[in-house]
């Protein structure tokens, strides 16, 4: 149940981005740019915060994946958006 909330949350919260920065592109065209971060930047922060337990889920064996391999994923994802 837990990965599928984690899961269904990730979606919605992505999904919320996209909705919100198509509707702002949609009314402002390419001048939505300048603020796209503004509008959805607290989201995606939130979204990207929680994609590290995406490396706790193989140690706590909800996955059967290696702990290797979300490392590399979540942490270059982290290191190019917050760096």
């Amino acid at each position: 149940m837990y990965l599928i909330f984690y899961n269904l949350g990730q979606f919605v919260g992505y999904l919320f981005i996209l909705i919100v920065m198509g509707i702002h592109y949609a009314r402002d065209g390419n001048e939505s740019i300048v603020d796209a971060f503004k509008n959805v930047g607290n989201v995606m922060k939130l979204c990207q915060l929680f994609q590290v337990l995406e490396i706790m889920h193989p140690l706590f064996g909800y996955t059967k994946n290696n702990v290797f391999s979300p490392l590399l994923q979540v942490g270059t994802k982290h290191d190019i958006k917050w760096g």
